[in-house]
């Protein structure tokens, strides 16, 4: 499953790269953890660099999203505490572009790994979670630096099992 995304992604990346607009994005996520019945909100830095292209007619506005976050803050509830440790994800990406502001979809693969602690047990252990991930992006450029934006951001990163992991955030975004 693993090699089929890596495929798609090249197969997305190549021509994109051709005639392309480059961007940067650093995030804070709000993430929700769920497990079972019990939610948690651990905060992430993500960081995203991706290509979109432009001149490629039948292609334009595809590209391809590397992404990496890492924890912030982790979060308790009833003395177990939550972290996502890690967070790498690679996506497929749909933009529209609507002048100074664009909308983008993007679907892709994305491997998690999850620390559980609990306090009053004094044990802990982490999980990996990989598989299929979506989410929506809105970049918008601000007026007085052409380059420079914001960025909103959410995501269901990885669901499996009775864990499921999503995150929205807000954060800079620069094109080049």
């Amino acid at each position: 499953m693993k090699s089929f995304w890596v495929i798609l992604m090249f197969v997305v990346w190549v021509p994109a790269s051709y005639g392309a607009d480059y961007y940067l994005d650093a995030n804070v996520d709000i993430a929700s953890v769920e497990i079972g019945d019990e939610s948690f909100n651990p905060l992430l830095a993500e960081f995203k660099f991706g290509v979109k292209a432009t001149d490629y007619r039948l292609l334009r506005g595809v590209g391809l999203e590397l992404v990496v976050a890492q924890p912030i803050s982790d979060d308790e509830v009833d003395g177990f505490s939550v972290d996502v440790s890690q967070y790498l994800g690679i996506y497929s990406t749909f933009t529209h572009d609507m002048g100074r502001a664009d909308f983008s979809l993007k679907i892709g693969y994305a491997s998690t790994e999850l620390q559980t602690q609990s306090n009053i047990l004094n044990n802990s252990f982490s999980e990996e979670l990989d598989g299929v991930s979506y989410g929506l992006t809105f970049r918008k450029k601000v007026d007085f630096i052409d380059n420079l934006g914001w960025s909103v951001d959410c995501s269901r990163i990885v669901s499996k099992d009775n864990i499921s992991i999503s995150s929205c955030g807000l954060g800079v975004s620069y094109e080049f």
